[in-house]
């Protein structure tokens, strides 16, 4: 059952990945599919190229232990947070497909396991993207162009046709790694910011030279890197890890705080984000990035202080020489 269930899911597979799959050897694959054959189940075996099974050939309905019944729940329950419309209803069709399989003990602990599971602020995820991630999927699989209108950081427009490569969850967005024909390499798309996308019927062939990878590999460690030593609270450790994972090169504990090694592209980046955690936070070794930060605080500060018409001497409640 677990070799037909194998190669059920692949459109071909050889002895050797059977073999390695399930931790036995590949004379145990030969006999366990020749036995296969004799029991009726139509696997097709091509010599020098590996085994497959006959297009319509389907199992009876598979069963599901609890656990998996609710790591499907919990899955759906994250699609729903963090995804579009259309693999929200999509994943609501699979859940209720799952449910009708399901015996009544099973289907309860799901709906138990559904009503208490909640993701709080899951609205701050959720988007309404002009284009449905269902289809960008389709792109993907089946290696198609896609003619798109995307909004660029600077608010400017173009049409573009792109060669979808990977889909990413990152920085709570979904981003989109393609071919750009346009600009004749790799980019990064935010589908949030696509304004119109049409999957076409030309197909493409995919690009094997390494360099969407590079790019990704790009977010983890730009050409431009500055490294600083920052002292956190002990409160702070877990919100570090959250908001900068990306950039933690290391960490170590001094008394009741944690010094963090951290990365950044620029300086200007990180600076309004430490000025976040408030006085749980110094710098130890980068003037610059203090200087950076003392700017931006007397901005904020003259600007509010403006907005309001407090008298000038109120900034210095506030702001002390450095």
């Amino acid at each position: 059952m677990a070799i037909v269930l194998f190669l059920q899911s692949r459109r071909l597979t050889t002895s050797e990945e059977l073999a390695a799959h399930f931790e036995v050897s590949q004379r145990t694959v030969y006999r366990d599919v020749s036995a296969l054959s004799e029991a009726g189940v139509p696997i097709i075996s091509e010599a020098g190229v590996g085994y497959s099974i006959m297009k319509g050939y389907h199992l009876p309905p598979v069963t599901f232990t609890p656990d998996e019944a609710s790591a499907l729940a919990t899955g759906g329950v994250f699609i729903s947070s963090h995804t579009d419309a259309s693999m929200k209803q999509s994943m609501s069709s699979a859940l209720m497909k799952l449910r009708a399989i399901l015996p009544d003990k099973q289907r309860a602990r799901l709906e138990k396991i559904e009503s208490h599971t909640e993701l709080p602020n899951s609205q701050l995820h959720q988007t309404e993207n002009a284009v449905e991630i269902t289809q960008l999927q389709l792109a993907l699989c089946e290696l198609r162009l896609v003619d798109i209108t995307y909004l660029d950081g600077r608010g400017q427009l173009s049409k573009r046709t792109i060669e979808p490569v990977k889909m990413l969850f990152f920085m709570e967005r979904w981003h989109l790694i393609a071919w750009c024909r346009l600009r004749n390499d790799f980019r990064d798309f935010r589908i949030d910011r696509l304004q119109s996308a049409s999957v076409t019927d030309q197909h493409f062939e995919p690009r094997l030279d390494g360099a969407s990878e590079d790019l990704i590999q790009g977010w983890c460690e730009p050409a431009e890197s500055y490294e600083v030593q920052v002292q956190f609270n002990k409160c702070h450790v877990d919100r570090v890890l959250r908001q900068w994972s990306l950039g933690v090169r290391d960490r170590k504990p001094v008394g009741d705080h944690i010094v963090f090694t951290l990365g950044t592209g620029k300086l200007e980046w990180m600076a309004p984000w430490l000025m976040s955690f408030g006085t749980g936070v110094t710098v130890l070794d980068s003037p610059e990035l203090v200087g950076i930060i003392i700017d931006l605080a007397q901005d904020t500060a003259r600007h509010h202080q403006s907005n309001l018409g407090l008298l000038p001497l109120a900034i210095h409640k506030f702001l002390k020489p450095y």
